[in-house]
């Protein structure tokens, strides 16, 4: 019996690098989603640049 409930007990070590294997992912998706962001506000301030621009009539 004993061998059995030291088996489904979970390890110690194994939870903190799943822990830690969880944070780092975490942290990769923040970083990719913060420059995918920041991609997007830069394009979308080239296109309204731009789009002002052609509405003036063209760049001058």
């Amino acid at each position: 019996m004993a061998n059995i409930l030291n088996e489904t007990r979970p390890n110690i070590a194994d939870t903190a690098a799943l822990d830690s294997l969880a944070d780092n992912v975490l942290a990769r998706v923040a970083l990719t989603a913060e420059d995918q962001c920041a991609s997007a506000q830069q394009n979308l301030a080239e296109f309204t640049a731009a789009d002002n621009v052609s509405m003036m009539g063209g760049w001058t």
